[in-house]
């Protein structure tokens, strides 16, 4: 190598992968995944096997995120970025996300576990939690179409959906605890829900109750747990905020609500890692 160019490689900067996370959104064990099984970002490696992403890595990562927002799945993403058409814009694309909120409003109309079970599984296995709740649960909600039987049953399904993953990520260990305070007044309790599950394939391990609580006992959750962070989930414009928390970076998590929410507390719009990302930085 020229030292023209070991100077122009030197120059370059390259991002560990808990960097790249934190500017992508993109979680860690994401990033090996789509490396993995599908031949996506493949970055250098340090000789002791660790990986290092180029700015042209995380801008592939850029353009796949937009493709996954578009409906398609990540194992026909490398196709496309390796395709010329992808100098095209992706609303050229046909969304997928249309199709897959009607395949979901037959699960329901139909009360077929089976079917619904089936849409939760293809598409938790080609989009992060976060993004099916931003596609699909929440224009499903915001439609108001659910009837309280079918509302209750969808959500007793996701509840149980979202707290197996929790359950298995739980088991790992050296994860950051978070937990999350209700403090919805509707039920069910969507805005928890919705919660579960955009945090059910990030790398925490989530503690929360189904039920809001008394601000003595979650005084006693908060010092027992001694989380991370700190997640006040509610749908409620002004949700009454547990004090003693000023050592613990803590946001609101409200996505039924478009505007009136009491900013005291950082607002979180999603649940991703970008975003809990940036919560670990906040200090109040």
């Amino acid at each position: 190598m020229s030292s023209q160019a070991r100077n122009e490689a030197t120059a370059t900067p390259f991002y560990p992968i808990r960097e790249v996370a934190r500017l992508t959104g993109v979680t860690s064990v994401t990033l090996r995944a789509w490396e993995r099984r599908y031949g996506l970002v493949q970055p250098q490696r340090t000789p002791k096997g660790h990986r290092l992403y180029s700015a042209e890595d995380i801008d592939q990562i850029q353009r796949i995120l937009q493709w996954l927002e578009k409906g398609v799945p990540v194992s026909q993403v490398g196709d496309l970025i390796q395709s010329p058409a992808l100098v095209l814009s992706p609303d050229q694309v046909e969304p997928g996300w249309n199709e897959r909120l009607e395949a979901l409003k037959v699960a329901i109309a139909e009360w077929d576990e089976a079917k619904l079970d089936h849409w939760f599984t293809q598409v938790l296995a080609d989009f992060p939690g976060w993004m099916l709740v931003e596609k699909a649960l929440l224009p499903l909600l915001q439609e108001k179409n659910l009837t309280p039987a079918s509302g209750a049953w969808l959500s007793r399904y996701v509840r149980t959906r979202a707290g197996m993953r929790l359950y298995h990520r739980a088991r790992q260990s050296g994860l950051q605890r978070l937990v999350l305070l209700n403090a919805c007044h509707q039920k069910p309790a969507w805005s928890m829900q919705l919660a579960l599950l955009s945090l059910s394939d990030l790398p925490f391990v989530v503690h929360w109750l189904d039920d809001p609580c008394a601000p003595k006992e979650t005084q006693a959750l908060l010092d027992g747990l001694n989380p991370h962070r700190l997640i006040l989930v509610t749908d409620h414009p002004e949700p009454a905020l547990p004090k003693n928390t000023a050592q613990i970076p803590a946001a609101v998590y409200a996505p039924l609500l478009k505007q009136g929410l009491g900013r005291s507390w950082p607002v979180l719009d999603r649940l991703d890692a970008s975003a809990l990302q940036t919560l670990g930085l906040t200090h109040r």
